[in-house]
């Protein structure tokens, strides 16, 4: 699995909203629309939900989406977090992107995530580029 290394851009997704769980819902909406556009200048079609998750911690959205040329699927993991994304979640989609990829050996994926990594997170990520 080839990887690409974070520069130091960062994306903040403000949200309003009455009570914490109203603003993440309205900040996944958010960056999943910001996402789902991201990857339409790349040449995907319109991403389609697989799993949301609402968590105390922020938005975690799975996307499926497949190359408008080459018609190959990828799936998109976005963590819209207010602190850094730790080791847990990137082995997490590791371990489901291996699985799904035994079925569907052309799958590609990738995973978005808000603030960045943790120091841990972002070690084991360079090992496995």
């Amino acid at each position: 699995m080839r990887s690409v290394k974070p520069t130091d851009a960062s994306v903040l997704v403000v949200a309003e909203g009455d009570t914490d769980g109203a603003r993440n819902h309205t900040r996944g909406h958010l960056f999943e629309m910001f996402i789902g556009r991201l990857f339409n200048a790349f040449g995907y079609q319109d991403p389609s939900w697989r799993e949301r998750n609402v968590t105390s911690n922020g938005i975690e959205l799975d996307l499926k989406v497949s190359h408008t040329l080459s018609n190959k699927p990828a799936i998109i993991e976005c963590k819209a977090y207010t602190s850094a994304v730790k080791i847990g979640p990137l082995t997490q989609f590791y371990g489901k992107f291996s699985a799904l990829r035994r079925r569907s050996p052309e799958l590609h994926a990738f995973m978005v995530v808000t603030p960045r990594l943790t120091a841990e997170a972002n070690e084991v990520f360079s090992v496995a580029g």
